[in-house]
């Protein structure tokens, strides 16, 4: 059986793609296979692919969805481990040599997982999930009223508020990561599905599980057109032990081939932002609300994933749907941007000139933020 399965769903991504397949073909650990998934494209994607290399597969379908490609990149796999990438990230060259020395190091391990950087090019990168931990979700914490994150995070690291255990890379990294630029990772271990409430704690492009463990969380919800894989790795979480390797095994890309604009905008900012959250608060009402209905703080975090999914509306001009869920919001989350796009909402019945004003009032917010922090910066002793 050959140890790596890779499943790579596309669709119109003729402008990134060659430079997703790259990364797979430049691993230092070479015994893979990989199932591109054509979902449908009218770009001439597919036919980029074609003699690329004898190890790469390519299944073109009608249009499904992500949810719906990826499975069937799934049911194609043959491989004792699984992988995945989207056609608009690439793998670091360590990624497959480490989780194989992994699980060749922790046979009775089922899920294997790392950092996920966003390159916003200008060597600018978001280096998830450090600032999700560390900052967002305690930052969230506060403005619902929980007090989760008021202690201090043991050992002074923010993953210890949501792993169990750390230790340092032990020699089985060592081969892997020889001449490797990125130095100082953690090894991580523990249960972290209570903290998916907060939000994503991992990223499925870096992660790998047996197919045992494929087999186990089954395939991924196709009702779920957008954010499909984050209930399939809070379940894959609820299953088993999380290890975490605070080194990047992925980086996404916020710009195509020459630093140009993306062809086709990501699913979570681009035209499909108000569904996908939509996705997420369906997930958080199906994975944790109705299996405790009482607990106030999560029905805190319902109303502020009703206020996430109302932002976005208002970013797309959906006045209705953001009034909608602004009503929702308030129930449960008092937080004071809420009440003011509450107020804006109901008062500017106008969807253009509504979104107008609230793109308008979310640059002063940040220009007044940026102010505040500038001034604080110049009158420290």
């Amino acid at each position: 059986m050959i140890p790596f399965s890779i499943v790579m769903p596309t669709y119109n991504r003729r402008d990134t793609i060659l430079r997703a397949i790259s990364s797979v073909r430049a691993q230092r650990f070479t015994d893979w296979e990989l199932i591109v998934v054509d979902d449908g494209s009218i770009d001439g994607t597919a036919e980029q692919l074609e003699g690329i290399d004898p190890r790469v597969r390519v299944i073109r379908q009608d249009n499904q969805g992500v949810a719906g490609a990826r499975n069937t990149g799934l049911a194609a796999t043959t491989g004792a481990h699984v992988a995945f990438l989207d056609s608009d990230d690439e793998w670091t060259p360590h990624h497959l040599a480490l989780a194989h020395a992994f699980f060749q190091s922790h046979p009775d391990a089922q899920l294997y997982t790392s950092e996920f950087w966003e390159d916003f090019g200008h060597q600018q990168f978001a280096k998830h999930f450090r600032p999700e931990v560390g900052d967002w979700y305690p930052g969230t914490a506060q403005r619902i009223g929980s007090h989760a994150f008021d202690q201090p995070p043991p050992q002074g690291d923010p993953y210890l508020w949501f792993y169990q255990a750390r230790s340092e890379l032990e020699p089985w990294a060592h081969e892997a990561l020889e001449g490797n630029p990125w130095t100082g990772g953690f090894l991580y271990r523990g249960h972290i599905f209570r903290g998916w409430r907060w939000g994503w704690l991992m990223a499925l492009q870096p992660t790998v599980i047996t197919r045992a463990a494929m087999e186990a969380v089954g395939p991924n919800d196709t009702s779920y057109r957008v954010a499909s894989d984050f209930g399939y790795l809070a379940n894959l979480c609820r299953r088993f032990p999380t290890h975490f390797v605070s080194l990047p095994g992925c980086i996404k890309h916020e710009l195509g081939d020459g630093a140009s604009a993306l062809a086709e905008s990501h699913l979570a900012t681009g035209a499909s932002a108000v569904q996908f959250n939509l996705d997420v608060l369906r997930f958080h009402e199906e994975l944790f609300c109705q299996a405790a209905p009482d607990d106030p703080e999560l029905a805190a975090l319902r109303g502020f994933r009703h206020y996430l999914v109302a932002q976005a509306a208002l970013d797309r001009g959906d006045h209705a749907l953001a009034l909608a869920h602004l009503d929702e919001a308030v129930k449960t989350y008092r937080g004071p941007e809420a009440l003011r796009a509450r107020l804006l909402s109901h008062a500017v019945t106008q969807p253009k000139l509504a979104s107008l004003l609230w793109r308008g009032s979310r640059v002063s917010a940040r220009l007044a933020s940026r102010l505040r922090h500038a001034v604080g910066l110049q009158v420290r002793p």
